[in-house]
C-alpha cells in the first residue's frame, strides 16, 4: 500500500532490537514482556525500546546511502479512505 502511494519502504532486520539498551546499546537480561532494568539505568517496555532501536537502524541506514526524506502529504481520512484501506488489507 505505501508503495502504491510513492512512499520508499525500508525493510530492516529486527533481531535482538527488544533486548539491546535503546539508550546504551548493551544486551541486558528481559523478563517475560518487559525490558528488565538496564545497568545503565534505563527501563522500557520490551515492544517500545525494540521499535525505538528499529527507528534507529533504518534512520542510519537512510544517513549512509543519502536518501533525502520527505513528508507524506497530509490528507484527511473519512470513511470511503478507511473501506479503501480494508479493501487492501482483507
Amino acid at each position: 500500500m505505501a508503495e502504491q502511494m510513492g512512499i520508499m519502504v525500508i525493510e530492516t532486520y529486527e533481531g535482538w532490537t527488544s533486548k539491546t539498551c535503546s539508550c546504551c546499546g548493551n544486551y541486558p537480561i528481559r523478563k517475560s514482556r518487559d525490558f528488565a532494568r538496564c545497568s545503565c539505568g534505563y527501563q522500557d517496555n520490551a515492544d517500545r525500546n525494540g521499535a525505538i532501536n528499529i527507528g534507529k537502524r533504518v534512520l542510519q541506514y537512510i544517513c549512509n546511502i543519502g536518501v533525502s526524506v520527505d513528508m507524506p502529504e497530509l490528507r484527511l481520512w473519512n470513511a470511503k479512505h478507511f473501506s479503501d484501506l480494508r479493501s487492501h488489507l482483507f
